[in-house]
């Protein structure tokens, strides 16, 4: 079954059409190929006692020049073609019912400002690290990447 929105929501405001629960919400971007175990995620998001949990991922930058470090115009250091790394939001995410409740029916939320909402009013938010297949397939290169691994994968 389906929720149709009357204008758009964003990723989190259709939570507040759903009926109410108490049980923990799963919210998958439907751009997004996967093999996490969602039982593992749901698992983790409860024996923590977390309101909200965030699917993250791993993503390194690598800068193409050599980096010069400065401090008032003295070189500091250098770092030649460094490599960043940094968790992104890989778009997988459990809600509890007491952060579906901060929703407004019928107001436009994003996921990143409910969880952001969540935190600062007190709950518990945690990230969880994935570590299996993950591929945004919004993007088209990691489409057709994810259309040539996925006979290996799946």
């Amino acid at each position: 079954s389906y929720l149709e929105e009357d204008s758009p929501l964003g990723t989190a405001g259709p939570l507040a059409l759903l009926p109410a629960s108490d049980h923990p919400v799963v919210v998958m971007n439907g751009d997004i190929l996967t093999k996490l175990d969602v039982g593992a995620m749901v698992d983790f998001h409860v024996a923590r006692d977390a309101a909200a949990t965030m699917g993250v991922r791993e993503y390194e930058v690598q800068v193409p020049y050599g980096v010069v470090d400065i401090d008032d115009s003295a070189i500091t250091g250098l770092r030649e073609k460094p490599v960043t790394r940094h968790f992104i939001n890989a778009g997988i995410y459990v809600v509890d019912p007491a952060v579906i409740g901060l929703l407004a029916r019928g107001e436009a939320r994003d996921m990143p400002d409910l969880f952001d909402q969540a935190r600062t009013g007190g709950h518990r938010t945690l990230a969880y690290p994935i570590r299996d297949y993950w591929v945004d397939i919004g993007q088209i290169d990691d489409f057709h990447r994810a259309n040539e691994e996925f006979a290996a994968v799946f």
